[in-house]
């Protein structure tokens, strides 16, 4: 009968405290630009939303009517600059476990929502991940599309000098990753995903994992030097809580498949 060596665990037994360490050795630094700010989100056949926030904190309301996407509520936030100098936002709400990383478009006035809740059932947890637009200050005008342009790309990401990988998309909504180094060496899989165009050679993208409550939202510039930055969350069942990091990555392009029409 064989076993599985040490350095090739089921990912699912991997808990944050030892993935995460390390993981945001290249993160963006934290600024304070939406500090003061308030903003009115209109989401398409949703209530609008106004998020006020503070220095580490938002608080958000729906009206008229309530925005059953949002419930009203208070969370924290951290933000940060990333690739085409837009600002996101890492909201962690531990009291309704959910987290979501806002992308801010405000040259268009829009902006992107991926948001990832957990969901508890007689077999454990699960997360559940769902990408929203809405304009700010006004109707969305300018949507953003799903798009096939990092499809039969490779690259390599290095989030810090213990933790880097090769990513692979294959598909719209499927992409291979494999652990050159860190916690996930000598491990991989396929995984779901979803990529939204934001601009040439800028996108959000976010991703799932088949084995545990984890999800990932980054935004990734392929403008000149690759670079992403997002933020990852993952319940722990240990705290039995939702945890978030946000990270930042610099990569290269390794090579680009066309495939036969």
């Amino acid at each position: 009968m064989s076993t599985l060596a040490a350095d090739h665990r089921r990912n699912d037994t991997m808990t944050p405290d030892a993935l995460f360490p390390g993981h945001d050795g290249l993160r963006p630094d934290a600024v304070d630009s939406l500090a003061g700010r308030t903003l009115e989100l209109h989401f398409t056949g949703r209530a609008p939303l106004t998020c006020s926030f503070g220095e580490q904190q938002v608080d958000w309301s729906a009206s008229p009517e309530p925005n059953v996407a949002f419930p009203v509520g208070t969370a924290t936030y951290e933000a940060i600059l990333t690739g085409g100098g837009l600002l996101a936002a890492s909201v962690l709400h531990p009291e309704s476990e959910s987290s979501s990383l806002y992308v801010f478009d405000f040259v268009r006035d829009r902006v992107l929502v991926v948001q990832t809740r957990i969901l508890a059932g007689t077999a454990g947890v699960a997360e559940k991940t769902v990408i929203l637009e809405a304009g700010i200050g006004g109707p969305l005008t300018a949507p953003f599309e799903p798009t096939e342009e990092l499809v039969g790309k490779r690259l390599y990401w290095q989030y810090s000098d213990t933790h880097r990988f090769e990513h692979l998309y294959v598909e719209p909504q499927l992409y291979v990753w494999h652990g050159i180094e860190g916690p996930e060496k000598g491990m991989g899989g396929a995984e779901p995903s979803m990529t939204r165009k934001i601009d040439d050679s800028l996108y959000l993208f976010t991703w799932s994992d088949q084995s545990t409550a984890f999800n990932g939202a980054i935004v990734i510039d392929l403008t000149d030097t690759p670079n992403s930055a997002g933020r990852i969350v993952q319940w722990d069942p240990a705290r039995q809580a939702l945890r978030a990091l946000v990270v930042g990555a610099v990569g290269q392009v390794l090579n680009t498949t066309t495939y036969p029409a």
